[in-house]
């Protein structure tokens, strides 16, 4: 296997549709010290940094016109399912038709709505991704053998120069460059249904926590079955990863982390009943692009019943079910928590810039309120996964 930019490296993947992010301190034990929790990587998923703050989300005028859980009252509704955004309006296709529930099928935690991020501790730690595999899991061997991975900053720390994951489609160099941290996979990783774990920056100076990360998979040659996906905006809280004072020994972040297979984007579109123009060869860096986009609630988990949409329409768009496949029936989010944009408009190999939104009926008999939302970059013939929970959200 092919590790961009890494070095010590060595890397099997995770699948398309789940990525999850969940925080805990301790060794390099599957246990978990400093009292936090350790989900086991399967049911939270990452915070992503929203980058837009302000509420952006037109007054409806009828905040005040009902007032239910216990006083409680929306504070961001939307009108006619739009989200404003500085990049255009987000369209979610109209009101979400109950409240939203979390993956195990109770009431979805909302609370983090104007809460502001809290302050950055910036610690250095290690991120451990289960590999989760939509079909059968490859082989190590084989992963090694068909991947390359790298890793990037959003934005660099300390320039504040945004990084460019995208490659050129022709040599395929780097456009940006890509962080030398340790890439290692461990095989019987009792927490991972796959046996399999990944590590990044398990030694120092491993990775920072309260900074943005990119990370990006493809295959490493041509043909080959992986889909190019660009994760953006890895994000590890230090008040969740253990605070400040960690190492990279000391204190981890875990997920699960996506890979998809070029056939699993085939079956999307096929399933949207859409003819897309340049999806039959996923592999040129000529098509259009792709998204994925995830709700999830303040405290990691999907969210079902949530209304999701875009700034800029792709050819085919719409939910997944709760087995991860589209399903154009649907209206609002199943209990995968998960919306795809399927050919989205690209005139530059350099991507272009689209806005995703959530919406949510947080209280009964109140409107459907902005939840969050986030700029996002697609790419020719890539798919892009974004998330969308705590650090999306909106706040005054």
């Amino acid at each position: 296997m092919k590790f961009t930019g890494f070095t010590s490296l060595q890397f099997p993947i995770a699948t398309l549709l789940i990525l999850s992010l969940a925080a805990a301190c301790g060794d390099d034990t599957p246990e978990v010290d400093a009292g936090v929790a350790d989900t086991g990587a399967r049911d939270a998923t990452t915070p992503f940094d929203s980058g837009v703050r302000d509420t952006g989300v037109r007054d409806t005028g009828v905040a005040d016109a009902g007032r239910s859980d216990s006083g409680m009252q929306a504070e961001y509704c939307v009108q006619n399912g739009i989200i404003d955004s500085e990049g255009g309006d987000i369209d979610l296709g109209g009101a979400a038709s109950s409240i939203a529930n979390n993956a195990t099928g109770n009431r979805a935690n909302v609370s983090c709505i104007d809460r502001g991020p809290p302050t950055a501790l910036l610690g250095n730690i290690r991120f451990e991704g289960c590999l989760i595999f939509a079909g059968a899991a490859p082989t190590r061997a084989a992963l090694e053998a068909t991947l390359d991975a790298a890793l990037f900053y959003e934005v660099h720390p300390q320039t504040a120069e945004v990084i460019d994951p995208s490659f050129d489609p022709v040599t395929g160099l780097n456009r940006g460059t890509p962080l030398g941290v340790t890439i290692e996979v461990r095989d019987n990783a009792p927490q991972c249904d796959s046996g399999l774990q990944l590590e990044i920056g398990a030694q120092a100076p491993g990775v920072f926590t309260d900074v943005p990360y990119t990370f990006r998979v493809r295959s490493s040659t041509t043909g080959g079955e992986w889909m190019t996906t660009y994760v953006q905006g890895i994000l590890a809280r230090a008040d969740i990863a253990g605070g400040g004072g960690c190492t990279p020994g000391t204190c981890r972040f875990a997920f699960n982390l996506p890979l998809a297979r070029r056939s699993e984007v085939q079956a999307m579109i096929t399933a949207s009943g859409v003819n897309i123009p340049g999806s039959a060869n996923l592999d040129d860096g000529q098509g259009p692009g792709y998204a994925l986009l995830a709700a999830r609630d303040c405290t990691d988990s999907a969210m079902e019943n949530a209304v999701v949409g875009f700034s800029t329409a792709p050819a085919a768009e719409g939910y997944l079910s709760a087995q991860s496949t589209f399903d154009a029936a649907l209206d609002a989010t199943s209990a995968s928590g998960l919306y795809a944009g399927l050919g989205f408009t690209i005139t530059s190999s350099l991507g272009a810039t689209v806005h995703g939104g959530v919406g949510v009926q947080r209280f009964e008999n109140e409107c459907t309120e902005g939840f969050g939302r986030r700029a996002f970059r697609v790419y020719p013939d890539a798919l892009s996964l974004v998330f969308f929970g705590r650090e999306t959200v909106f706040n005054q």
